[in-house]
């Protein structure tokens, strides 16, 4: 029954994917898979799934909202101490309002699913931004690969005699 849900969610984000640009194609796959990644970790039924997927996307969204809060208007090296200063305050700031979401959240969440399974969701957050991170670089590390090689005629790659 989870496969069946988790595949759902998959292929609704995927239909969604042609009809768009390529930026929201890509935030598009990478959401369906932080969903699928999340619902596996916590096991989730498909009763808590229903109750807790919109809180969830709220507690989300508020946090991407604080989060894109605090920006740098110029590089640190050309601030004055008085708007280093102020951006280190923001940021305090900004910090201050994750903790209270987070807390607020910590309460609503609760009455949907256990505090272990809020405990694994946290762990899972983590888990999948080290897994997107890791994926990042490997793409990164085959991008740089891929440049350093020019194709032979018959598409073989040749080392760059550079």
């Amino acid at each position: 029954m989870k496969q069946i849900f988790f595949i759902l969610i998959a292929l609704s984000f995927s239909v969604d994917a042609f009809t768009q640009p390529n930026g929201d194609r890509i935030k598009n796959r990478v959401e369906a898979r932080r969903i699928g990644f999340i619902t596996q970790r916590l096991n989730l039924s498909p009763e808590e799934s229903q109750q807790f997927w919109p809180i969830y996307n709220q507690y989300t969204e508020k946090m991407k909202q604080i989060r894109t809060s605090v920006k740098l208007d110029k590089p640190l090296e050309d601030m004055s101490d008085a708007d280093a200063e102020k951006l280190i305050m923001s940021e305090m700031d900004k910090q201050s309002r994750e903790l209270e979401l987070r807390k607020e959240y910590y309460q609503k969440l609760k009455k949907v699913i256990s505090p272990k399974k809020i405990a694994k969701l946290y762990k899972a957050e983590r888990d999948f931004k080290a897994e997107m991170l890791k994926q990042l670089h490997e793409i990164k590390q085959m991008k740089q690969n891929r440049q350093g090689q020019m194709p032979n005629r018959q598409g073989n790659p040749l080392p760059n005699k550079n």
